[in-house]
């Protein structure tokens, strides 16, 4: 998208591939070497909210510079290593500022019979035109 992201607008659905490999590449990024998710063979929540968020803003075209400000979640069941999730999304608001906008987006992830996995919300902080 080249416009930029409007309150209202949906982005998606598009599917999450919840492959081992992934998931272990997330928990090295993070620094977690419990191995409980790999011996679970789950994927840890903040993962799934990372690789929601990731794709999405994928789809956004949003600019170079664009911060991550704040999360919320609702997680509501265990996802298995090698699911496949799809993921909506929806920017709620935007908000402009001489500094930027303000942009909440939500998003749902969901399983393959279309049951709510997680929900989310972020805030992002997009840089102004004179930034």
């Amino acid at each position: 998208m080249s416009a930029p992201l409007a309150a209202g607008q949906r982005i998606g659905p598009l599917q999450l591939h919840l492959t081992p490999s992934l998931v272990a590449r997330y928990l090295s990024a993070v620094g977690d070497a419990s191995g409980v998710y790999h011996e679970l063979s789950l994927a840890p929540p903040t993962a799934l909210a990372a690789f929601a968020l990731r794709a999405l803003l994928e789809q956004t075209g949003l600019p170079p510079g664009t911060m991550h400000l704040a999360q919320e979640l609702a997680s509501y069941r265990s996802v298995a290593l090698g699911e496949v999730l799809s993921c909506e999304g929806m920017a709620t608001q935007r908000r402009q500022r001489r500094d930027g906008d303000f942009l909440a987006l939500e998003f749902t992830l969901a399983d393959a019979q279309g049951n709510p996995v997680m929900e989310g919300k972020s805030t992002l902080l997009t840089p102004g035109q004179g930034a």
